[in-house]
Formats: structure tokens, C-alpha cells, sequence
């Protein structure tokens, strides 16, 4: 049971991008819990979510984390380049599929995902959906 989020749920844009290609793996075994959780919840529940800058619900058990703030400068470049290529801005509340449908259009199926965050650790993970 993945339990309940406060509505919307607060989502880092580059985030969209991470439920995407979730596939069980992260920085440690609670971030991954926490992040299998979270994903689980947007996908059962359809929720309203809001873009947001620096931590959101899935940063939440990252080791990067500090004091409420991501302590690496490549999450923020990533968020910044997912608001430019779907043409939308922090702040902005919208149901998941939308904010989702946003992701996969404009930049997996437009094979944009290497300009967004091509040098993250984690892009070998990444894959056609």
C-alpha cells in the first residue's frame, strides 16, 4: 500500500522524468522505498501535483538532502530544462497524466532526454518506454 500524499503533490519537474524510468533503483534502500511509494501514489491516484523548486516528496529520504535543500547543482539544471521543453513554470498545478503526458511527449518521445539530464549517474537506467 503506497499510502496517502498531501494534495498536489509536490513534484521536482526532472522528477517526472525519474517516475518515468523507475525501475526499483536509487541512493539507498530508503530513498528507493520512498520513491517506489511515491510513483505508486501518482499512478493509483491520479493526484493534482505542483511543480516546485528544490526538495519535493521524492527527495524527501534522498542523501543529498541537506537541510530541506538538494546539495547537488544538477537537479536544479534538470528541472530548469524539463520547464522549458514542456513549456510550463514552477508553480504550476495540473493533474499527473497531464504533467506526465507533458514528460513522455516532449521529451522522451522527442528524444530530448540526453539534452535534460544526459549526465546524471542514473541515465544508464533510462530507456525507451
Amino acid at each position: 500500500m503506497c499510502g496517502n500524499l498531501p494534495e498536489p503533490v509536490k513534484i521536482r519537474p526532472h522528477h517526472g522524468l525519474c517516475a518515468a524510468f523507475f525501475k526499483g533503483e536509487g541512493y539507498s534502500g530508503d530513498f528507493v522505498k520512498n520513491m517506489a511509494r511515491v510513483v505508486e501514489f501518482l499512478s493509483e491516484n491520479a493526484p493534482r501535483v505542483i511543480l516546485v523548486k528544490g526538495a519535493d516528496e521524492i527527495c524527501r529520504e534522498c542523501p543529498n538532502l541537506s537541510g530541506g535543500e538538494c546539495s547537488g547543482m544538477k537537479a536544479a539544471r534538470y528541472d530548469e530544462k524539463v520547464i522549458e521543453f514542456c513549456k510550463t513554470e514552477y508553480g504550476a498545478e495540473m493533474p499527473w497524466a497531464e504533467f506526465s503526458r507533458l514528460v513522455r511527449g516532449r521529451i522522451i518521445a522527442a528524444k530530448r532526454l540526453p539534452e535534460v539530464c544526459g549526465d546524471c549517474k542514473w541515465f544508464g537506467i533510462c530507456g525507451d518506454l
